[in-house]
């Protein structure tokens, strides 16, 4: 296991990182270990161990029932919590996306309550150190960990970084297995490109958006219902505060 390169390695397990380490903008830092995002879990076979190291409690599944494909259940730790939270809930149909922009509008707007489900069970008591996690870790993944981090105070360049760097995880065969998958899972194949890719401007964009629609990022997940206590928690344990 390894983040020489700002990636965790686990055999199997793409694209995943740590997002600790980050700075808020009122002097704090996101702590470390608290908070992985990565791809989907299938890939694993004897990372058990390296996994159970990384001191997860809980993992947070945002893909669609039809891509669950070999969940590998004998090689997640004991005793740790899955968590099923499907972000489209059949309210996206991926055949009509042409632009990433169009994807996350329609997640925004058409899934605001699994999007601050996803965030609210991070709240939990028990859930810390947790995994959230959908196929690729992009999209959905990068929409949800960018919100709780912009919620938590993170600058918007930090957390549009953040989102960008999922390009770096995708090349060569594993970019073309990837971009497979999604045409399987009904993407239009002439616009798999599009999709595959992670501009940070896209994110500035998203955040800018929801600032003029709610005012904050905070007020666009408490408008769809997450507890202004929960994010009071998670200010509490994810940030440290400046000395």
């Amino acid at each position: 296991m390894s983040a020489d390169t700002g990636f965790l390695a686990v055999e199997g397990l793409h694209n995943l990182r740590d997002v600790g380490g980050y700075p808020t903008v009122d002097g704090g830092t996101i702590r470390g270990g608290l908070l992985l995002r990565g791809g989907a879990l299938g890939d694993l076979t004897a990372s058990g161990p390296l996994l159970a190291d990384l001191g997860i409690r809980m993992v947070v599944d945002l893909r669609e029932d039809r891509e669950l494909v070999g969940l590998p259940d004998s090689v997640l730790p004991d005793g740790l919590a899955l968590h099923r939270n499907p972000l489209y809930g059949g309210r996206i149909r991926l055949g009509e996306i042409d632009e990433l922009a169009d994807l996350y509008t329609q997640i925004l707007e058409r899934c605001a309550d699994q999007v601050v489900a996803a965030i609210e069970v991070l709240a939990g008591e028990d859930a810390l150190p947790a995994l959230v996690h959908c196929s690729a870790g992009k999209d959905r993944t990068g929409l949800i960990v960018g919100l709780l981090l912009s919620a938590l105070g993170v600058p918007d360049d930090v957390v549009a970084e953040d989102y960008a760097r999922s390009e770096e995880a995708y090349v060569g065969e594993l970019r073309e297995r990837t971009m497979r998958k999604g045409i399987a899972l009904g993407a239009k194949e002439d616009r798999m490109e599009e999709l595959m890719s992670c501009p940070p401007e896209l994110m500035h964009t998203v955040l800018a958006d929801l600032r003029t629609a709610h005012g904050s990022t905070e007020g666009y997940l408490v408008a769809g219902g997450l507890r202004p206590e929960s994010l009071a928690a998670l200010r509490e344990r994810m940030v440290e505060p400046a000395s």
